[in-house]
C-alpha cells in the first residue's frame, strides 16, 4: 500500500517528469481500496475540490466515510459536513450529529462548535442546552467561531446551575484535552 501511495505521489508531482494526474488517481484508488488512510483523504479531498480531476462528490463523501470508520478526526469532520449538507450523500442531520460528536471528542474545534448548535436546537439529535453550552464554551476555547448571540440565547435561558454545569463540564474536558 504504501508503494502505491508513493507512486501516486511521484504521478501527482511530477518527480520522474510530467505530472500525470490520471495515474496519481489510479494508484491513490488502489492503495485507498486496500485501506491506506492518507490515499484515501487524499482521494477525498481531491474529489471534493474538483482540483484537477472532475469533482465527484459522491466519490469524496465515500473515500472520507471511509477514513472516518477508520477512526481519522478530520475525515469524520469533513464526512459529517456532507452528510449534514447532503454533499454526495442523502442529507442525515442524525448521522452528521454522530460524527460531529466523534470529531469533537477527538479536539476538532469545528466539530464541537457544529455538535453544540445542533444540540442547542436539537436538530438531529435530542435538544440538550446544558450539553450544547459545554460543546460551544470547549469550542470557543479551541478558537472555532462560536456566534454569540447562540451563546447569549443559550445562557439566559438556563439557570444559573445549569450554566455552571456545563461551564465545569466544559472546563473538565478541556483539561483532560488542553488546547494546542
Amino acid at each position: 500500500m504504501d508503494a502505491q501511495f508513493l507512486l501516486a505521489e511521484i504521478y501527482e508531482r511530477g518527480l520522474r517528469g510530467e505530472r500525470d494526474m490520471a495515474e496519481a488517481v489510479r494508484w491513490y484508488g488502489v492503495a485507498a481500496a486496500q485501506g491506506h488512510l492518507t490515499s484515501q483523504l487524499r482521494l477525498a479531498g481531491l474529489y471534493y475540490a474538483g482540483r484537477e480531476v472532475e469533482r465527484d462528490l459522491f466519490k469524496a463523501a465515500t473515500w472520507y466515510g471511509e477514513a472516518a470508520e477508520a477512526g481519522h478526526a478530520r475525515a469524520q469532520y469533513n464526512y459529517a459536513l456532507m452528510l449534514h449538507r447532503g454533499q454526495g450523500v442523502a442529507q442525515d442531520t442524525a448521522k452528521a450529529a454522530a460524527w460531529y460528536e466523534k470529531a469533537a471528542e477527538a479536539g476538532i474545534a469545528d466539530a464541537q462548535r457544529n455538535f453544540g448548535l445542533l444540540l442547542a436546537r436539537g436538530d438531529g439529535v435530542a435538544k440538550n442546552p446544558v450539553k450544547a453550552l459545554t460543546w460551544l464554551e470547549i469550542a470557543a476555547a479551541n478558537k472555532a467561531p462560536v456566534p454569540d448571540v447562540v451563546l447569549n440565547a443559550l445562557t439566559k435561558d438556563l439557570t444559573d446551575g445549569q450554566r455552571q454545569a456545563a461551564r465545569q463540564a466544559a472546563a473538565g474536558w478541556l483539561r483532560k484535552n488542553p488546547v494546542k
